[in-house]
């Protein structure tokens, strides 16, 4: 079974093709090296998406968090100056937008707000 789940950072909004919806993902790692100094490195991952729910996925936008759960693909390609590159693609079949998290607490409802706990 190949199967990848990734959680990250949305960064392009989602594009309509002619067979499927993509967009790419951004996730990080972050570590401690030997001299206690922090480390991060980003990935970025080619996403697929073709199913019923096209019209949902197309509502992805940049800087949006998003769940993916799918299959990678692995390849190669010839660049323009002749050389060679790789890629990787996750073609998902499921994809979930996470909540916007608040930024600070000045956007938290009022205790006043008759709405607050609908």
């Amino acid at each position: 079974m190949n199967q990848i789940v990734i959680t990250g950072s949305v960064g392009k909004d989602a594009q309509e093709g002619k067979y499927d919806v993509t967009f790419t993902v951004a996730t990080n790692r972050k570590w401690k090296d030997r001299n206690g100094e922090e480390q991060e490195k980003t990935t970025w991952h080619n996403i697929s998406y073709i199913g019923k729910a096209k019209d949902a996925i197309l509502t992805i936008k940049k800087g949006d968090r998003v769940c993916v759960i799918g299959e990678q693909e692995q390849g190669s390609f010839r660049k323009q100056d002749g050389s060679y590159g790789n890629y990787s693609q996750i073609n998902t079949f499921e994809v979930y937008v996470q909540p916007k998290v608040r930024q600070s607490t000045n956007d938290l409802p009022s205790a006043d707000d008759p709405d607050w706990l609908k």
